[in-house]
């Protein structure tokens, strides 16, 4: 997964993500920002995660929800349930539930190794 933060001409936090990850951008922009609460609780689960002390970690969100577990991290929008992979593809057509902006989802640790580069990019703000 690769990725690139930068500030628009107005000095706001952007992010550009590979294809395929584009719900992730929009989740950081969203749901982390720059709010230095939000890391915190979330290097706590994936460490809780990665020590095997729990199975999963979800975090609901205004417009993204997040779903940690143990090998993965997936962003989804909240409009739609994570479960929506067991509805019949055919149900689904034209209905968008497959759209990168929708939904994506990585590795933990590289996961991990965004939110890390994040923070350090908000900080040197």
């Amino acid at each position: 997964m690769e990725f690139e933060f930068r500030r628009d001409v107005t000095g706001e936090l952007a992010a550009s993500f590979s294809m395929g990850h584009e719900a992730i951008a929009a989740w950081l922009l969203e749901e982390v920002g720059s709010r230095k609460a939000v890391l915190p609780d979330l290097y706590s689960a994936i460490s809780q995660l990665q020590n095997c002390e729990r199975w999963e970690y979800l975090r609901d969100g205004q417009e993204y929800n997040l779903r940690l577990t143990r090998s993965e991290a997936e962003i989804c929008n909240a409009q739609i349930d994570f479960e929506a992979d067991d509805i019949d593809a055919d149900q689904c057509e034209g209905l968008g539930f497959y759209d990168d902006e929708a939904r994506s989802s990585c590795g933990l640790d590289d996961f991990l190794n965004m939110l890390q580069e994040w923070e350090r990019f908000v900080r040197s703000r």
